[in-house]
């Protein structure tokens, strides 16, 4: 039987586990009685995500623009992933002015895929030769049309101005993606996405 306000999520006591350096078993079975005021200090260091099995992840691509074509470039977390994707940051620029649309879509491969890269290099292997990469797949195409998914954010973008959008608030559970289009025929595109990565728990699950 579970104790009264018992840590039953397996992330956290994995974080005490390895912050810690405890053995296995419970390390908190009950939380204190009390709520005790504190200062904390150094909550959000990028470093300490590895301790919650969170990667740190991030790429990006440069497309050229081909006439009559419009450029698509998505953030695709594969079905049956057990990946949980918080988009943290992405920037985008084009080469003339117009409009750049968000589409929510299925996590479907378009025409060519790239590997990301792991920000954090204690997974071993060699992050920058993507001997390990990411879970997630940043996904590209040139189609004759626009519109692919749902629209679901409106950009407007001065040519060649880098546009960032901080904190987008954007998870992607697996099967998922979004997706950056520019609405502008024949127009080159870059984009650069930041994400975090971790194990997706049962409890999140609907």
């Amino acid at each position: 039987m579970a104790s009264f306000n018992e840590i039953q999520v397996g992330r956290l006591n994995a974080v005490l586990h390895k912050l810690l350096d405890m053995k296995e078993g419970a390390p908190a079975p009950q939380l204190a009685g009390d709520v005790v005021p504190s200062i904390i200090l150094e909550n959000d260091r990028p470093e300490f995500h590895f301790l919650g099995n969170s990667r740190l992840c991030g790429g990006g691509l440069y497309r050229a623009g081909q006439a009559g074509f419009y450029n698509k470039v998505a953030l695709s977390n594969p079905a049956g992933s057990g990946v949980l994707c918080i988009v943290e940051r992405f920037d985008v620029f084009a080469s003339t002015n117009g409009q750049i649309d968000m589409m929510g879509v299925d996590a479907v491969s378009l025409v060519g895929s790239q590997n990301g890269y792991l920000f954090d290099t204690r997974y071993g292997g060699n992050a920058w030769s993507l001997s390990t990469f990411p879970t997630c797949q940043i996904t590209f195409e040139e189609t004759a049309f626009a519109g692919y998914g749902v629209n679901v954010q409106v950009y407007r973008n001065t040519a060649n101005t880098t546009m960032t959008i901080d904190k987008p608030n954007i998870i992607l559970g697996p099967g998922t993606g979004i997706m950056l289009e520019n609405q502008i025929v024949a127009n080159a595109m870059g984009v650069n996405l930041w994400w975090r990565e971790r194990a997706l728990e049962p409890s999140e699950t609907r």
